[in-house]
Protein backbone atom coordinates (compact mmCIF):
# COMPACT_ATOMS: atom_id res chain seq x y z
CA UNK A 1 0.00 0.00 0.00
CA UNK A 2 2.77 2.16 0.77
CA UNK A 3 4.05 2.25 -3.03
CA UNK A 4 0.62 2.20 -4.03
CA UNK A 5 -0.23 5.38 -2.55
CA UNK A 6 3.30 7.05 -3.04
CA UNK A 7 3.29 6.30 -6.90
CA UNK A 8 -0.78 7.99 -7.10
CA UNK A 9 -0.01 11.03 -4.52
CA UNK A 10 3.22 11.62 -6.41
CA UNK A 11 0.91 11.84 -10.06
CA UNK A 12 -1.34 14.28 -8.19
CA UNK A 13 1.15 16.30 -6.93
CA UNK A 14 3.27 16.80 -10.13
CA UNK A 15 0.35 18.66 -11.70
CA UNK A 16 0.75 21.57 -8.94
CA UNK A 17 3.45 24.35 -9.33
CA UNK A 18 2.59 26.61 -6.31
CA UNK A 19 2.39 25.35 -2.55
CA UNK A 20 -1.25 24.07 -2.17
CA UNK A 21 -2.02 26.83 0.49
CA UNK A 22 -5.71 27.05 1.77
CA UNK A 23 -5.90 23.48 2.64
CA UNK A 24 -9.57 22.44 3.44
CA UNK A 25 -9.89 20.59 6.68
CA UNK A 26 -11.78 17.19 6.05
CA UNK A 27 -15.26 17.35 5.00
CA UNK A 28 -15.68 20.27 7.13
CA UNK A 29 -14.12 22.37 3.66
CA UNK A 30 -13.05 25.26 6.59
CA UNK A 31 -10.22 26.49 5.04
CA UNK A 32 -6.78 26.28 6.91
CA UNK A 33 -4.16 28.45 7.40
CA UNK A 34 -1.05 29.32 4.93
CA UNK A 35 1.07 27.82 8.36
CA UNK A 36 -1.27 24.83 8.34
CA UNK A 37 -1.21 23.79 4.91
CA UNK A 38 2.43 24.56 4.75
CA UNK A 39 2.84 22.56 7.76
CA UNK A 40 0.82 19.26 5.58
CA UNK A 41 2.58 19.86 2.86
CA UNK A 42 5.99 19.76 3.99
CA UNK A 43 5.10 16.83 6.38
CA UNK A 44 3.82 15.13 2.60
CA UNK A 45 7.13 15.84 0.89
CA UNK A 46 9.05 14.47 3.31
CA UNK A 47 6.90 11.45 3.39
CA UNK A 48 7.40 10.94 -0.70
CA UNK A 49 10.82 12.08 -0.87
CA UNK A 50 9.98 12.92 -4.47
CA UNK A 51 11.42 16.69 -4.56
CA UNK A 52 13.51 18.21 -2.61
CA UNK A 53 14.30 21.20 -4.03
CA UNK A 54 10.68 22.07 -3.72
CA UNK A 55 10.77 20.72 0.11
CA UNK A 56 13.78 23.31 0.34
CA UNK A 57 11.41 26.12 -1.10
CA UNK A 58 8.36 25.28 1.22
CA UNK A 59 10.63 25.41 3.97
CA UNK A 60 12.06 28.79 3.36
CA UNK A 61 8.37 30.21 2.88
CA UNK A 62 7.25 28.76 5.61
CA UNK A 63 10.11 30.46 8.18
CA UNK A 64 9.02 33.71 5.73
CA UNK A 65 5.75 33.73 7.06
CA UNK A 66 6.79 32.87 10.96
CA UNK A 67 9.26 35.50 10.59
CA UNK A 68 6.62 37.86 9.67
CA UNK A 69 3.87 37.41 11.90
CA UNK A 70 3.17 37.40 15.19
CA UNK A 71 2.86 33.69 16.42
CA UNK A 72 0.53 34.72 19.62
CA UNK A 73 -2.21 36.22 17.77
CA UNK A 74 -1.63 34.09 14.64
CA UNK A 75 -3.04 31.05 17.56
CA UNK A 76 -5.76 33.31 18.03
CA UNK A 77 -7.46 32.50 14.86
CA UNK A 78 -7.89 30.28 12.21
CA UNK A 79 -5.43 27.62 13.94
CA UNK A 80 -7.13 27.51 17.38
CA UNK A 81 -10.63 26.92 15.83
CA UNK A 82 -10.25 23.03 15.87
CA UNK A 83 -9.06 23.16 19.69
CA UNK A 84 -5.49 21.93 20.06
CA UNK A 85 -5.06 20.16 17.22
CA UNK A 86 -4.30 22.83 15.03
CA UNK A 87 -1.48 23.57 16.96
CA UNK A 88 -0.23 20.20 17.28
CA UNK A 89 -0.51 20.10 13.06
CA UNK A 90 1.73 23.33 13.26
CA UNK A 91 4.21 21.73 15.80
CA UNK A 92 4.45 18.41 13.57
CA UNK A 93 5.45 20.56 10.14
CA UNK A 94 7.69 22.89 12.14
CA UNK A 95 9.97 19.71 13.50
CA UNK A 96 9.57 18.01 9.95
CA UNK A 97 11.11 21.73 8.50
CA UNK A 98 13.76 21.51 11.43
CA UNK A 99 14.60 17.49 10.91
CA UNK A 100 15.11 18.70 7.26
CA UNK A 101 16.76 22.20 7.13
CA UNK A 102 18.40 21.54 10.93
CA UNK A 103 17.41 25.07 11.44
CA UNK A 104 16.77 25.60 14.90
CA UNK A 105 14.65 28.50 14.61
CA UNK A 106 11.30 25.91 13.97
CA UNK A 107 11.92 24.30 17.32
CA UNK A 108 11.94 27.86 18.84
CA UNK A 109 8.99 28.25 17.25
CA UNK A 110 7.67 25.02 18.25
CA UNK A 111 7.88 26.27 21.73
CA UNK A 112 6.58 28.82 21.36
CA UNK A 113 3.55 26.97 20.12
CA UNK A 114 3.62 24.39 23.00
CA UNK A 115 3.90 27.51 26.06
CA UNK A 116 0.99 29.22 24.41
CA UNK A 117 -1.03 25.85 24.96
CA UNK A 118 -0.91 25.99 29.28
CA UNK A 119 -1.14 22.68 30.78
CA UNK A 120 -3.67 22.87 33.29
CA UNK A 121 -2.71 20.87 35.96
CA UNK A 122 -6.24 20.54 38.15
CA UNK A 123 -7.85 18.56 34.74
CA UNK A 124 -4.27 17.54 33.30
CA UNK A 125 -5.24 18.58 29.93
CA UNK A 126 -4.06 21.25 27.43
CA UNK A 127 -5.96 24.92 26.80
CA UNK A 128 -6.61 26.54 24.03
CA UNK A 129 -4.67 29.22 23.20
CA UNK A 130 -7.09 31.68 22.23
CA UNK A 131 -8.91 31.61 25.24
CA UNK A 132 -7.98 29.56 27.82
CA UNK A 133 -10.78 26.62 28.07
CA UNK A 134 -10.13 23.02 27.85
CA UNK A 135 -10.08 21.56 24.57
CA UNK A 136 -13.07 18.61 25.32
CA UNK A 137 -12.45 16.29 22.61
CA UNK A 138 -10.04 13.40 23.46
CA UNK A 139 -8.46 12.64 20.16
CA UNK A 140 -7.28 16.32 19.88
CA UNK A 141 -5.54 16.08 23.16
CA UNK A 142 -3.77 12.67 22.49
CA UNK A 143 -2.58 13.96 19.14
CA UNK A 144 -1.06 17.30 20.83
CA UNK A 145 0.49 15.10 23.66
CA UNK A 146 2.16 13.30 20.48
CA UNK A 147 3.34 16.36 19.03
CA UNK A 148 4.34 17.26 22.52
CA UNK A 149 6.43 14.04 22.77
CA UNK A 150 8.11 14.39 19.30
CA UNK A 151 9.24 17.82 19.98
CA UNK A 152 10.77 17.12 23.91
CA UNK A 153 12.55 14.47 21.46
CA UNK A 154 14.86 17.17 19.51
CA UNK A 155 15.74 19.34 22.68
CA UNK A 156 18.52 19.10 24.79
CA UNK A 157 17.54 18.11 28.56
CA UNK A 158 16.57 20.62 30.85
CA UNK A 159 14.21 22.29 33.11
CA UNK A 160 11.68 22.88 30.10
CA UNK A 161 11.95 19.03 28.56
CA UNK A 162 11.82 17.73 31.92
CA UNK A 163 8.76 19.79 32.53
CA UNK A 164 6.81 18.42 29.15
CA UNK A 165 7.53 14.85 29.84
CA UNK A 166 6.26 15.83 33.59
CA UNK A 167 2.99 17.28 31.84
CA UNK A 168 2.74 13.89 29.31
CA UNK A 169 3.15 11.77 32.17
CA UNK A 170 0.22 13.62 34.05
CA UNK A 171 -1.56 13.67 31.24
CA UNK A 172 -1.58 9.52 30.62
CA UNK A 173 -2.02 8.63 34.16
CA UNK A 174 -5.04 10.52 34.26
CA UNK A 175 -6.35 9.14 30.98
CA UNK A 176 -7.63 6.32 32.22
CA UNK A 177 -10.47 8.49 34.37
CA UNK A 178 -11.44 10.52 30.89
CA UNK A 179 -11.55 8.03 28.22
CA UNK A 180 -14.91 6.06 28.02
CA UNK A 181 -14.93 2.73 26.25
CA UNK A 182 -18.21 1.31 23.93
CA UNK A 183 -18.90 -2.24 24.65
CA UNK A 184 -16.60 -3.57 21.79
CA UNK A 185 -13.29 -1.43 22.99
CA UNK A 186 -14.08 1.42 20.64
CA UNK A 187 -13.45 5.07 22.40
CA UNK A 188 -16.27 7.41 23.07
CA UNK A 189 -15.31 10.00 20.55
CA UNK A 190 -16.35 12.59 23.60
CA UNK A 191 -15.25 12.23 27.06
CA UNK A 192 -18.56 11.52 29.07
CA UNK A 193 -16.98 14.52 31.65
CA UNK A 194 -16.71 18.23 31.30
CA UNK A 195 -13.47 20.02 32.38
CA UNK A 196 -15.14 23.21 32.87
CA UNK A 197 -17.30 25.06 33.93
CA UNK A 198 -19.08 26.20 30.56
CA UNK A 199 -19.05 23.18 29.02
CA UNK A 200 -20.54 21.29 32.24
CA UNK A 201 -23.76 23.76 32.44
CA UNK A 202 -23.54 23.21 28.12
CA UNK A 203 -24.00 19.90 28.62
CA UNK A 204 -26.80 19.63 31.01
CA UNK A 205 -28.83 21.84 28.23
CA UNK A 206 -28.01 20.08 25.45
CA UNK A 207 -28.81 16.52 27.28
CA UNK A 208 -32.02 17.83 27.80
CA UNK A 209 -32.65 18.12 23.99
CA UNK A 210 -30.49 15.29 22.36
CA UNK A 211 -32.08 12.48 20.19
CA UNK A 212 -31.62 8.75 19.21
CA UNK A 213 -30.07 9.96 16.06
CA UNK A 214 -27.40 12.01 17.81
CA UNK A 215 -26.52 9.33 19.73
CA UNK A 216 -26.16 7.64 16.73
CA UNK A 217 -24.31 9.91 15.17
CA UNK A 218 -21.68 9.76 18.28
CA UNK A 219 -20.92 5.90 17.98
CA UNK A 220 -20.33 6.41 14.34
CA UNK A 221 -17.97 9.43 15.40
CA UNK A 222 -15.98 7.21 17.47
CA UNK A 223 -15.87 4.63 15.35
CA UNK A 224 -14.36 6.73 12.18
CA UNK A 225 -11.91 8.60 14.63
CA UNK A 226 -10.61 5.81 16.36
CA UNK A 227 -7.92 5.00 14.25
CA UNK A 228 -6.80 8.65 14.75
CA UNK A 229 -6.86 8.67 18.04
CA UNK A 230 -4.86 5.56 18.38
CA UNK A 231 -2.00 6.07 15.94
CA UNK A 232 -0.35 8.68 18.66
CA UNK A 233 -1.37 6.32 21.76
CA UNK A 234 0.60 3.47 20.21
CA UNK A 235 3.79 5.82 19.47
CA UNK A 236 3.46 7.57 22.85
CA UNK A 237 3.37 3.77 23.92
CA UNK A 238 6.81 2.64 22.87
CA UNK A 239 8.32 5.97 24.68
CA UNK A 240 6.43 6.02 28.51
CA UNK A 241 5.28 2.54 28.36
CA UNK A 242 5.71 3.07 32.26
CA UNK A 243 2.61 5.38 32.72
CA UNK A 244 -0.30 3.83 34.41
CA UNK A 245 -2.73 4.01 30.88
CA UNK A 246 -0.40 1.47 29.10
CA UNK A 247 -0.33 -1.11 31.93
CA UNK A 248 -4.01 -1.15 32.16
CA UNK A 249 -6.93 -3.48 31.01
CA UNK A 250 -8.56 -0.62 29.12
CA UNK A 251 -6.02 0.08 26.98
CA UNK A 252 -5.45 -3.66 26.25
CA UNK A 253 -9.13 -3.98 25.05
CA UNK A 254 -8.24 -0.87 22.97
CA UNK A 255 -5.76 -2.31 21.20
CA UNK A 256 -7.60 -5.32 20.74
CA UNK A 257 -10.37 -3.33 19.29
CA UNK A 258 -8.27 -1.35 17.01
CA UNK A 259 -6.98 -5.16 15.07
CA UNK A 260 -10.76 -6.33 15.20
CA UNK A 261 -11.64 -8.06 11.95
CA UNK A 262 -15.31 -6.00 12.15
CA UNK A 263 -13.21 -2.63 12.09
CA UNK A 264 -11.93 -2.52 8.54
CA UNK A 265 -15.03 -3.09 6.67
CA UNK A 266 -17.10 -1.10 9.02
CA UNK A 267 -14.90 2.07 8.38
CA UNK A 268 -15.19 1.20 4.27
CA UNK A 269 -18.72 1.38 4.54
CA UNK A 270 -21.24 4.38 3.99
CA UNK A 271 -20.93 5.71 7.20
CA UNK A 272 -19.88 9.44 7.30
CA UNK A 273 -16.80 9.29 9.67
CA UNK A 274 -15.10 6.39 7.60
CA UNK A 275 -12.49 6.58 5.08
CA UNK A 276 -13.08 9.85 3.25
CA UNK A 277 -13.40 11.79 6.33
CA UNK A 278 -10.19 11.07 8.46
CA UNK A 279 -8.36 8.54 5.50
CA UNK A 280 -9.23 5.75 8.30
CA UNK A 281 -7.37 3.21 6.17
CA UNK A 282 -4.00 5.10 6.13
CA UNK A 283 -4.06 5.21 9.50
CA UNK A 284 -4.99 1.50 9.68
CA UNK A 285 -2.13 0.51 7.62
CA UNK A 286 0.26 2.29 9.41
CA UNK A 287 -0.93 0.65 12.76
CA UNK A 288 -0.91 -3.07 11.08
CA UNK A 289 2.42 -2.18 9.91
CA UNK A 290 3.47 -1.16 12.88
CA UNK A 291 2.31 -4.87 14.39
CA UNK A 292 4.19 -6.74 11.72
CA UNK A 293 0.46 -7.68 10.43
CA UNK A 294 -0.22 -8.59 6.54
CA UNK A 295 -3.12 -5.87 5.18
CA UNK A 296 -5.85 -6.82 2.95
CA UNK A 297 -4.91 -5.10 0.04
CA UNK A 298 -8.94 -4.55 -1.37
CA UNK A 299 -9.58 -2.25 1.46
CA UNK A 300 -5.84 0.05 0.54
CA UNK A 301 -7.56 0.04 -3.11
CA UNK A 302 -10.62 1.49 -1.13
CA UNK A 303 -8.90 4.55 0.31
CA UNK A 304 -7.25 5.03 -2.92
CA UNK A 305 -10.40 5.39 -4.76
CA UNK A 306 -11.73 7.75 -2.04
CA UNK A 307 -8.70 10.02 -1.88
CA UNK A 308 -9.04 10.51 -5.88
CA UNK A 309 -12.38 11.97 -5.38
CA UNK A 310 -11.50 13.88 -2.59
CA UNK A 311 -8.48 15.21 -4.37
CA UNK A 312 -10.92 16.20 -7.64
CA UNK A 313 -12.72 18.32 -5.35
CA UNK A 314 -9.78 20.16 -4.22
CA UNK A 315 -10.02 18.93 -1.02
CA UNK A 316 -5.70 18.67 -1.25
CA UNK A 317 -5.77 17.61 2.39
CA UNK A 318 -6.90 14.08 0.92
CA UNK A 319 -3.51 13.80 -0.73
CA UNK A 320 -1.07 15.19 1.63
CA UNK A 321 -1.95 13.73 5.13
CA UNK A 322 -0.78 10.29 3.19
CA UNK A 323 2.13 11.51 5.86
CA UNK A 324 0.23 9.58 8.32
CA UNK A 325 1.49 6.34 6.37
CA UNK A 326 5.29 7.83 8.39
CA UNK A 327 3.66 8.80 11.87
CA UNK A 328 5.30 5.25 13.57
CA UNK A 329 8.18 5.64 11.70
CA UNK A 330 9.71 9.01 13.36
Amino acid sequence: MRELISTYCNQFYNDSSEPILKTSNGIYETKESNWRSLSHEIQYLKFAKSNDQRLDNLILKLKKELSESDVHNHLDSVDSSNGVIGGAWLVDGLISAYEHSNDSVFLEYSESIIRDHKFNKKTNLWSRPNNGRIDQTLNHQIWFAGSVFKFSEKITEGEFKNELILELTNFLDNLLDKLFLHDNGIAHHRSLNKFDYKSYLRNIFIGRKKNISHDVNLVYKSIGYFPFLMLPLIYLENKLESTLFFKSAKWSKMKTAILNENLLPLLCSEMKYGIGYNLSILEMYTIYEHYNLPFPEEFADKQIEVINKLSNKKLNLAVLKCYELNYLRS
